[in-house]
């Protein structure tokens, strides 16, 4: 029989991860569909198919369920066998995982739900679309995989329209707003039952949490109960973004005693930790905060119980009152006069080129090289993140990253990832001769802020990483509650005055207390007056400004330091420079960032 070549692409994809409320349902949303996916291709490889992307080094062990090979969305392989039955075969694989995944989701709810129509809306879900065509040779491979991505993409114009099955007048999903819920509204408190009957609104407060985990503002359809409550064998929590956000603290408390030897650390969380035993609501929520990666002290205790603002997600009356009282004693035992700081970093990032580079590949052979490499860097990515960044990974597909971070790490981290993604797809060029190259967006955000409008403000900064000029390029938006967001950018290629460099020489300042804050506001308001004037105009102020100002602690900006800052100006605005206040406006953006990262390093020192 011809060979042929087989494409399968499993959706939907960005619009299903990013419908989350909380973000375990963001990873698990990411999971589930690479488990689906991997569900597929582990049938295309046991019926004696050859993979070429996803690419597995030990296919037995990387296609297992539940294993830590993530597969992306797209599936290409050369077969052997008639393409329809093995796409048959590989489609049977992936609904008889997504059963099972499921099962395990509704066996996690202890309250009834309406099973049959939260079943029809998962069957729903899955986007299944294939094509074949016979590869006549190796020599022809190339040929054969273009013309397959016009067809697939012919394929996924062509919708397939079928009856709703599951559609009612119940109350729409809170996530997507698509999907009808299948919770009983009976179960919810009535409009005016919180001022009408207080004990009775509380009671059902409580009931919701315990039985579904959800709060009194949430409806859940088939959909979102799988993602909320769907099982990863063992390792199924994910840490919150008030987690993100605690890090710093929980950095800084780990030190504690250390600096205070009169008063024990342990003992004092432990006393906030047993306040929670006290009544069935208190000990569901505090089992409920929990984080995959437990800390010497605080154990696997999600760093939201260090939010007084988070306790009014699930807590009402007399529990929520009682808990902040019992975070505020904890703070007061120890001394500790600010709370954490309530922002956390989501970093995006995507490949550049790549779609070049692939194409340019003359062989199949060439193309599992490149499915190697980025199943090598997928592994290497998650090490990075979790294990020296202390972040939380949500996916990593291919050249396709998101990612939580505390807001000390991130540019670090982003740092770290496209150094080793340039590195191990350094063999492969497009016709251009270029390697690919990584583009990352982070934004910072509150930690009460909405998921999706954190994606949001995340994808925002990927897309303008993406538009510089032969981008390779990093892009920070930040994002304050009660003011304008700030977003810079800049490219990765080192200079002695690159972006990378200019932020972590000015971080480096404000943590010293070296530089002030002020000068910035000043440099964006002479952006503003100055817009039409020519660049040496703007580098003359500049100088005076800097030169005139004085530090935190009432002392003159050193010498030094203010030619370095001048020379980082000047740098960003040479005279030839047409529209210099832009650069202007850029760079005290870059100081004021610089800053607002610098006050969680010295938190996590102590400082």
């Amino acid at each position: 029989m011809t060979d042929s070549l087989l494409l399968i692409s499993i959706g939907p994809v960005q619009d299903f991860i990013a419908s989350a409320r909380r973000t375990r349902d963001l990873w698990f949303g990411s999971w589930l569909l690479s488990e689906l996916a991997k569900a597929a291709a582990k049938s295309i490889y046991e019926h004696e198919g050859d993979l070429i992307f996803p690419y597995p080094a030990t296919p037995k062990t990387d296609l297992a369920a539940n294993s830590t090979f993530n597969v992306p969305n797209k599936i290409l392989a050369k077969i052997k066998d008639d393409p329809k039955a093995q796409a048959v075969l590989a489609r049977e694989a992936l609904i008889a995982r997504l059963n099972e995944i499921r099962e395990g989701a509704f066996a996690k709810v202890n309250g009834e739900i309406e099973r049959e129509r939260a079943i029809d809306q998962i069957n729903s879900l899955v986007e299944f679309n294939w094509v074949a065509l016979p590869l006549a040779s190796d020599d022809t491979y190339r040929a054969t995989r273009q013309q397959l991505e016009h067809l697939m993409a012919a394929r996924k114009n062509t919708r397939n329209f079928g009856k709703v099955t599951w559609g009612t007048n119940a109350p729409k999903s809170s996530i997507d707003g698509e999907r009808e819920s299948v919770i009983d509204e009976s179960l919810y408190p009535l409009p005016n039952e919180k001022t009408r009957n207080p004990t009775a609104y509380e009671d059902k407060v409580r009931s919701l949490y315990q039985k579904f985990g959800i709060n009194v503002g949430e409806r859940l359809s088939g959909v979102d109960i799988l993602k909320r409550h769907g099982q990863k064998g063992k390792d199924s929590r994910f840490p919150s973004t008030s987690h993100m956000a605690a890090i710093p603290m929980f950095n800084f408390l780990n030190k504690y005693d250390e600096l205070n030897a009169n008063i024990s650390l342990i003992d004092e969380w432990n006393r906030y930790i047993n306040f929670f035993n006290k009544n069935p609501t208190l000990i569901k929520y505090i089992n409920n905060e929990i984080t995959p990666n437990p800390q010497p002290i605080f154990g696997d205790k999600d760093g939201s119980l260090l939010f007084a603002e988070r306790f009014t997600d699930t807590l009402e009356g007399d529990d929520l009152s009682d808990a902040r009282n019992a975070l505020e004693a904890f703070y007061n035992a120890l001394g500790v006069k600010k709370p954490p700081i309530p922002y956390y970093a989501i970093l995006h990032a995507d490949g550049d080129a790549m779609g070049s580079v692939i194409n340019f590949q003359s062989d199949l052979f060439k193309h599992q090289a490149i499915s190697k490499q980025l199943t090598l860097f997928a592994g290497e990515v998650k090490s990075i993140v979790e294990t020296e960044y202390q972040g939380a990974l949500v996916y990593s597909g291919g050249d396709d990253v998101l990612a939580f971070l505390p807001l000390h790490t991130a540019l670090e981290c982003a740092d770290a990832l496209a150094k080793k993604f340039q590195i191990l797809l350094s063999d492969f060029k497009n016709k251009e001769d270029r390697s690919p190259t990584l583009s990352v967006g982070i934004a910072i955000v509150h930690h009460l802020e909405p998921l999706s409008d954190a994606l949001e403000l995340a994808r925002a900064a990927e897309k303008k990483a993406k538009a510089v000029a032969g981008k390779n390029a990093l892009a920070i938006n930040l994002s304050k509650r009660g003011g304008a967001d700030r977003i810079i950018v800049g490219s990765w290629i080192e200079s002695t005055y690159s972006f990378y460099n200019r932020l972590k020489k000015l971080i480096e300042w404000h943590q010293n207390d070296q530089i002030p804050l002020g000068f910035a506001f000043e440099l964006h308001d002479l952006s503003i007056r100055l817009k039409d004037l020519p660049a040496a105009i703007f580098r003359a102020e500049a100088k005076r400004i800097i030169e005139r100002k004085h530090t935190s602690n009432g002392i003159k900006v050193d010498g030094d330091i203010a030619q370095a800052l001048l020379a980082m100006i000047n740098d960003l605005v040479p005279e030839t420079q047409t529209e210099a206040h832009t650069m202007i406006h850029q760079f005290a953006d870059e100081v004021i960032i610089a800053e607002f990262i610098a006050q969680a390093n010295k938190l996590t020192t102590g400082q």
